[in-house]
Formats: structure tokens, C-alpha cells, sequence
């Protein structure tokens, strides 16, 4: 289910041993029948792949003829099998300057183009592989398309090389790095837990489960424990997993379980209290008769990124997205289209907390190797062109999986190395190069919702407009058991934050993130709801008009929405509006313009269907002022919708 990061570029050797047999007998270099002999031999080992006795043969193939050309090339193919590219490019270039006129050199041109990039001499990679496709050697278009793009990644490695990133990866601590493999990082907002997914032995197969790490109370990590017994559980693989940013949905992957209607297929868990509910296939349209996995869940966990073979994709592994509605449906995902996916693999999305930034791994856009971490930035719901994390972040071997923190600072990923001819994985972390940083960086806030009386906590809905536009950026709800909640605030917006429980008078919040004196951090905001009774009093807070007027803003739907489901959710209450001014003016004047507002927000209600039977309003000027009309802000405070509970 999960792959070992470590790969050849584009599996070359294969590739070219597609294109031209190195070992075919037709129109060799030598006649020497004893060096022919040991060739011979060597095919035979190579078949049984038996490496290392094939190259043993080809030794004896040059001594008996050193302008043996094939002997040379098909033993740098054998280096390359064994992973030994500094000895394939010994031979390359000892059979390059024994026979330079030999006429069939052009058929290994790219073997040794290949073996050039992966060495990273990308000025000798893109002249032999230049030379291949113009050789005139009959050529899959496909075959065709993938040295193109390695002649892309070439030029790009050529330039890109020669001006580094800051790059300084640290592992973390032991307690965390206590698996032989351990791969997939994701945490949480307040990046106190860490979850990823495990395997206690290196060889694959073996049972790879999701774990989750804590700070201690100094910051350190501790060791890890599975994540619960109902998602980790024995004989299963629990792959690539994602969770929400305020740890309360998971969405993982399984492989072959009786449940699946594919070969792996994503499943969902979500957590209560301290406890996961048992996981569920999220079936279709997410999952299909194809392969699903690797997810990543958007901040407020109702947008799903995830990698899927299904038809109708660009490449074999595409990046797909799904996004969940009000009743908890999962929209036909969608093909992030050919800006992000390639004719190649593109694989292992991440989603930055501020649902704005995509992290991915692709072979198919320039890079320096396999598979290169690329971020990309949504720009008016169009992802821009990715861009490339650079040198040395990104590197001849492969780089896949990336989780980047909510102020865009630091990143935490995997890194595979080779031990004793076994390979290892540990997490990392660095620090982010300021240009590869979010544009927009994220904060979170954080507390309780609670009954004002009985401080009971309350399990209600969150949710975030953004009043520009008047999209919904983010829906949550708080912990049932608990009352706790994170939400996600971009830096640069002005938002409304309402908090609605059915039977409960709804709470909002403005957040001008906007305001150049706002300083962007963290917080904790603990939510008191009143229940409903009648003499009870709200304020619109987010309800806007322009200088003079009585027309309603296009900011202030979203909150005169939010009022309309109030209502809607408590069918039996009633309420009053009223339109309150400043003392600025006559009194005439403000009664007349805070009746005239008064009635813009009860026509609007009646207009989404409130029963105008449910509804008063009224004006009252500056009568009933809630601070001092002396300053400019106490003005502001009176200008204001307010109903009352009848």
C-alpha cells in the first residue's frame, strides 16, 4: 500500500531496456568469440537476476576484448541495478573513450543520459538525451514523452542546482523515530499531536498502523501509541492518513478489506470526547472499483484531497477533490485538472491549513529525480503553476510527502535512508525557505463552548464567513463532550464567526484581519450561549449599511442568514427588530433612518420565508444608546440591529 520513497528516475533502466536490448547478439562491436562466450554467460545471469555474477562475466568479456562496446554498456546497465551509478558511469565512460566511432553507440544514449542525471551531471544528461531523440532509432511515443521530460528536468536541475535553498532538516527525537519505518507526518493545528503511520519491521507487508505523539510540557515529543485499537487494528494496514486541524476527523487508507469497493479505498473516523468512533468506508463517489489513498483533509475536514487511478484522469496517479455539504454528503470528486496533474504520477496532496496552498509530489513537472515536493497557490478558485521547492530540499533520490504548519514556518516529512542494504525511514523537520512560504499564513483560535448558566459544554455548530464575498470558509462543530473548538482564520480577511445550537440564542464575532494594528496570532475564545426566552436581547453584529442609508451590504448576508436558520431551527419564537442610530442629526432624521434599516433586515427575512406573523420591527433613533456619543468608537456602538425575543 505504501511505497518506499527511494526510486530511480523514472525507473530508466527499465525504460531503456524497452527500447534496446544491451544484450542482444546482432551486429556486435566484437568478434572475439571467447569475449562473445562470456557475454553470452552474462545474459544468462542477467535473466535470473543474478547481478552481480553478470558483471563478474562482462569483466572477463573486456579483458578478452577491451573495444568490447556492449560489455561496457551492459555493465553500467547491471551498476545500475545494484544502485551503484558512480560504477555504471565508470564504464559508460571507459566504453565512451575505448570505441568513440563506434557507429552503434547511439542506441545507448539513453542509458547513459539516464545515468548522467542520476549522477547529477545534467549538462552531459541533456546532450546524450537530445542525441538519442535525434538519432532516428524507432521510439514509443510514450517512451518518447518521458525522455522529453527528462530532458525538462535536466535544463530546469542545470539552473536550479547552482542556487541552493536553505535547507537544514533535524530529526525528531528518538521517542518519536522508534520504528524502522515510520513515514506520512500530519498534525494537528496546535501542533501538539503528531500522527503518522508505522511498520515495526522494514520488509513491506508487514503491518503498518497509525500512531499519534504528544508534547510533553516542555515541548518534547513522546513516545508514540496507536492512535485507538478500533483504527489500528491487527492484521490490517492502515496507511497514508490525514486528520482536521483540531484532531476530530481522520480519513486513512485500507487495502484490501472486504469492505472495499476498490483495491485500497479511504475510510473516515471521527472523535468524540477521547474516543474514535469505529472507522467507516466512505464509499462512493469518494472511493470507487480503482485505487484510493493518500488523503489530505482541508483544515475544517468537509474538502478531501486525495490520489486515485480512477478513468478520467490526466495521468496513471492523479490528485482528485471532494467536498462535503451541509448534510454531510461527499460531492463527485473532481480532477485537479492539468495545471497540477501530469501525463505522469502526481501523488501525496497536502492542504495547508489556509485551504489556499497545496503541497504534492510529482515525476511529471521539472525537477531534479523521481518524484519532487511542488507547492502550488489557489488564486480566484484557479491553482497557479507549481513551483519547485528547490535544491537541496529536493534532490536526485525521491522526495514525496510534506505537512507544512499553519504560519507556513515549518515542514515535517519523511526521509528514507539506507542501512546495511535495508532501508530506513525517520520524520524530520525544518525550517520552511522564506521563498517557498505561504502567501497567506494561518491562525487558529481555540476554547470552550459552554452553557452561560449551568457552564455545561455544549456540543455546537461554528461556523466562518468571509464577508467580502460572503463564502462560508470553514464549518465545524464543537466537542459534544467536551465543548472544545478550533477554527482557521487567514491572515488579510474579515470574517464572522457564529456560534448556533438549536434552542440557543446564536453568538457572532468580527474578525478584521484586515486591519493593518491586528496582530496575527494565536487566541482562545470561550463561547457562552443563553438559552431562548423571551425578553432576551441580540445583536446583529455583522450587519452593515452604507453612510445614510438603509439598503443592506452584500457583507451582511452572512449573518442575516445565520439569523434565518436561528429562526428556522426554533420555529416557535418571535422576535422583534430594531434599528438603532447614533445622536448624530435630528431626531426626526434618526428615526426615521433606523426604522428604514429596521425594516431592509425584516423584509430580508421575510423574503428567505420567515412568516412575517413571527416578526416585528421598529425604530428608535437615538433613544437607547449602549455607550457615550462623545468619541467616534462609542458612535459606532450605537449604530446598530438589535432583536429582542417576544
Amino acid at each position: 500500500m505504501v511505497i518506499l520513497m527511494r526510486q530511480f528516475l523514472f525507473l530508466a533502466l527499465a525504460v531503456f531496456l524497452l527500447n534496446v536490448d544491451v544484450t542482444a547478439q546482432s551486429k556486435l562491436s566484437s568478434s572475439n568469440k571467447k569475449a562473445l562466450k562470456s557475454y553470452e554467460e552474462a545474459r544468462a545471469h542477467s535473466k535470473r537476476f543474478r547481478f552481480e555474477e553478470a558483471i563478474e562475466s562482462l569483466k572477463l568479456a573486456i579483458r578478452r576484448d577491451p573495444g568490447f562496446i556492449e560489455a561496457y554498456m551492459f555493465s553500467a546497465s547491471m551498476y545500475k541495478r545494484l544502485g551503484n551509478n558512480t560504477q555504471a558511469i565508470i564504464l559508460i565512460e571507459q566504453g565512451l573513450v575505448t570505441n568513440p566511432g563506434y557507429p552503434g553507440l547511439k542506441k545507448y544514449y539513453q542509458l547513459i543520459g539516464s545515468t548522467y542525471f542520476e549522477v547529477q551531471d545534467y549538462k552531459k544528461a541533456e546532450g546524450y538525451l537530445k542525441a538519442y531523440l535525434d538519432s532516428g532509432l524507432p521510439l514509443k511515443d510514450a517512451d518518447k514523452k518521458q525522455i522529453e521530460l527528462m530532458i525538462r528536468k535536466a535544463q530546469f536541475a542545470k539552473e536550479a542546482i547552482k542556487k541552493p535553498v536553505e535547507f537544514d532538516p533535524q530529526p525528531l527525537n528518538p521517542a518519536v523515530n522508534s520504528f524502522p519505518i515510520q513515514y506520512f507526518p500530519v498534525l494537528t493545528i496546535d501542533e501538539n499531536q503528531i500522527i503518522f503511520t508505522a511498520r515495526r519491521g522494514v520488509m513491506p507487508g508487514m503491518d503498518e498502523d497509525i500512531y499519534v505523539s504528544r508534547k510533553d510540557s516542555i515541548g518534547e515529543w513522546g513516545s508514540p501509541k496507536l492512535i485507538s485499537p478500533d483504527i489500528s487494528r491487527p492484521g490490517i494496514n492502515e496507511g497514508a492518513c490525514s486528520i482536521s486541524a483540531d484532531g476530530k476527523v481522520l480519513v486513512f487508507t485500507i487495502c484490501k478489506d472486504r469492505r472495499g469497493l476498490g483495491s485500497c479505498d479511504l475510510y473516515i473516523s471521527k472523535k468524540t470526547g477521547k474516543h474514535w468512533s469505529y472507522p467507516v468506508n466512505m464509499k462512493a463517489p469518494v472511493n470507487s472499483s480503482a485505487w484510493e489513498s493518500q488523503p489530505a483533509l482541508s483544515a475544517d475536514g468537509r474538502t478531501i484531497y486525495f490520489v486515485s487511478d480512477r478513468k478520467g484522469g490526466i495521468g496513471k496517479l492523479d490528485i482528485w477533490v471532494s467536498r462535503q455539504n451541509e448534510n454531510d454528503e461527499w460531492s463527485i470528486p473532481e480532477n485537479l485538472g492539468p495545471t497540477i496533474n501530469t501525463q505522469f504520477d502526481d501523488i501525496t496532496p497536502s492542504i495547508h491549513p489556509n485551504n489556499l496552498t497545496l503541497y504534492f509530489s510529482s515525476e511529471g513537472h521539472p525537477g531534479f529525480g523521481g518524484y519532487d515536493l511542488f507547492m502550488s497557490e489557489k488564486n480566484d478558485r484557479t491553482w497557479e503553476s507549481p513551483r519547485n521547492m528547490g535544491y537541496p530540499l529536493n534532490d536526485e533520490d525521491d522526495q514525496v510527502s510534506l505537512f507544512v504548519t499553519a504560519d507556513g514556518e515549518r515542514g515535517f516529512f519523511s526521509k528514507e535512508t539506507e542501512k546495511n542494504q535495508e532501508y530506513e525511514s525517520k520524520l524530520y523537520t525544518f525550517e520552511i525557505p522564506v521563498e517557498d512560504r505561504v502567501k497567506t499564513s494561518s491562525i487558529y483560535l481555540t476554547g470552550q463552548v459552554t452553557d452561560d448558566k449551568t457552564n455545561k459544554p455544549l456540543g455546537a455548530k461554528i461556523k466562518i464567513y468571509n464577508l467580502e464575498n460572503s463564502e462560508q470558509s470553514y464549518n465545524v462543530s464543537s466537542d459534544s463532550i467536551t465543548g472544545e473548538y478550533f477554527v482557521v482564520l487567514n491572515e488579510g480577511g474579515n470574517y464572522g464567526l457564529y456560534a448556533t445550537k438549536i434552542g440557543y440564542i446564536y453568538k457572532e464575532f468580527n474578525f478584521d484581519l484586515k486591519d493593518p494594528k491586528h496582530v496575527l496570532s494565536r487566541d482562545t475564545i470561550n463561547i457562552e450561549l443563553s438559552k431562548i426566552n423571551v425578553g432576551q436581547i441580540g445583536t446583529l453584529k455583522n450587519v452593515f449599511f452604507d453612510f445614510d442609508k438603509s439598503d443592506i451590504k452584500d457583507e451582511s448576508k452572512p449573518e442575516l442568514d445565520v439569523f434565518v436558520n436561528f429562526l428556522s431551527d426554533n420555529d416557535g419564537v418571535k422576535v422583534e427588530i430594531q434599528g438603532h442610530t447614533d445622536n448624530q442629526g435630528s431626531d426626526s432624521y434618526n428615526n426615521k433612518l433606523s426604522t428604514a434599516r429596521a425594516k431592509s433586515v425584516y423584509q430580508y427575512l421575510v423574503d428567505k420565508g420567515i412568516d412575517e406573523s413571527r416578526l416585528l420591527y421598529k425604530g428608535f433613533g437615538a433613544k437607547k444608546p449602549i455607550a457615550d456619543n462623545n468619541s467616534e468608537f462609542g458612535r459606532s456602538k450605537n449604530r446598530r440591529i438589535e432583536f429582542i425575543i417576544r
